[in-house]
C-alpha cells in the first residue's frame, strides 16, 4: 500500500509523547490522501470492487488465498474481530 506503510506503522512503535501530535499528523495526511485517490479512482472501479472498497479488514485474519483464474483472486478472511 502506498499510504498506510510498514514504514509508517513501524514508526509509531515506542514513540516518544513529544513526538505524538508529530505521527498523528503524517498519519492523518496519510489517511486522507488514499481517501482522495479512492474518491478519484471508484468511479472506474467495477461494482464488486468499490464495494470490496467500502470493507474493513482491521484486525481481519486471512485464512485462505487462491486464484482460480487470471482474473479472479479469492480472499477469506476471518473477520470476526473486525470494528
Amino acid at each position: 500500500m502506498k499510504y498506510i506503510t510498514r514504514q509508517l506503522y513501524q514508526s509509531m512503535q515506542g514513540l516518544a509523547e513529544d513526538k505524538v501530535d508529530e505521527f498523528q499528523a503524517k498519519w492523518r495526511r496519510a489517511c486522507d490522501d488514499y481517501q482522495a485517490l479512492l474518491s478519484q479512482i471508484k468511479p472506474e472501479l467495477c461494482p464488486a470492487m468499490r464495494d470490496f472498497a467500502e470493507k474493513t479488514f482491521h484486525d481481519g485474519v486471512v485464512r485462505s488465498v487462491e486464484q482460480p483464474e487470471q482474473s479472479v483472486l479469492i480472499l477469506e478472511i476471518d473477520a470476526a474481530r473486525n470494528p
